[in-house]
């Protein structure tokens, strides 16, 4: 497959983490933060374009001086931005950590993005040039308002119309909707995809959603190690994968990171994906074992790694 430009639509939030708190995890009102940008999308289009691949970033964005704080981190990246769109009375989404409370507080409800005007984005002609693109796109923007959800659904109409090479982050937030309206959304595109990535959590939810049986429900009863649940949650990621094809078609590919820590704070964790011929590819024998610092965007950092890698191999897993 000849090089492929990645094409990616969602927002971007600017992320306030504390530095500092009263010593039992509450931040004071006169806490340090460090402010950065953050944003699934744009976090894989600057993750590819360190690879050396070339990217773009499609979004809304408020006019004024915070507005350009995003939009100059992806400049700075090497991201391409030239279809962002800016309009005026907007807020900028932003996301504060609660380290008390081991929650993420959002406020994006007035935000540009959410607010955006249809046909905003002239689609088919983004993805007019379809054997030198890749489309890349998440289960966050649907929910993030009616307007977000209707350039969303245009923009993989688009894409599915010409024939795009589709990667697809299902990212389920319930802050922003139930998994029924999200999975709603995504599974009339779900057959044209080539890749589907699934958290742990959704991968439940996908199964209860498509009536597959749940080892994990079946043996809620038993003491199982964490080997063991892994082999059921591999096999039911396997199971899931042929009833999306039984469903919906198509030729897709899940997949699905797994962690554990222990005692001492390291992570391991490994990824498996089950391919479209029932087979399975894992690196279980050969995990990562880390300490990290910030779990944040590392489904992002994974995703580029796997489109990078596709488009290496000519675009199938």
């Amino acid at each position: 497959m000849a090089e492929r430009k990645l094409i990616t639509f969602g927002e971007a939030m600017l992320r306030y983490t504390p530095l500092d708190g009263d010593g039992r995890g509450r931040t004071s009102a006169a806490a340090s933060f460090m402010r950065s940008v953050g944003g699934d999308e744009l976090n894989v289009a600057i993750a590819l374009a360190n690879l050396g691949r070339t990217s773009e970033w499609i979004s809304v964005l408020p006019e004024g001086p915070l507005g350009d704080v995003i939009l100059h981190c992806a400049q700075d990246a090497n991201v391409d931005v030239h279809r962002v769109t800016r309009i005026p009375d907007a807020d900028v989404g932003e996301y504060t950590l609660l380290p008390e409370k081991r929650a993420v507080f959002y406020q994006r409800r007035h935000s540009a993005f959410a607010l955006q005007q249809d046909n905003s984005f002239n689609w088919p002609a983004i993805f007019e040039s379809a054997a030198s693109l890749w489309c890349h796109m998440t289960g966050i923007t649907p929910l993030v308002s009616s307007n977000a959800l209707r350039a969303w659904r245009d923009a993989l109409r688009a894409a599915t119309a010409r024939g795009v090479p589709i990667t697809f982050d299902l990212n389920h937030r319930p802050s922003l909707g139930t998994f029924q309206e999200l999975w709603s959304a995504v599974s009339p595109f779900v057959g044209d995809m080539r890749l589907l990535i699934v958290a742990r959590a959704s991968l439940h939810d996908l199964a209860k959603e498509l009536r597959v049986p749940d080892p994990a429900l079946q043996n809620a009863a038993c003491q199982c190690d964490s080997s063991d649940k892994d082999n059921n949650d591999i096999q039911l990621l396997i199971n899931v994968t042929k009833t999306i094809h039984r469903v919906h078609g198509g030729s897709v590919s899940l997949a699905c990171c797994f962690k554990s820590r222990d005692d001492r704070g390291v992570q391991r964790r490994y990824s498996a994906i089950a391919l479209a011929d029932g087979s399975l590819v894992s690196t279980a024998a050969n995990p990562v074992y880390h300490c990290p610092k910030d779990e944040c965007g590392g489904g992002s950092a994974w995703a580029a790694a796997a489109i990078d890698g596709l488009i290496a191999l000519g675009g199938e897993p």
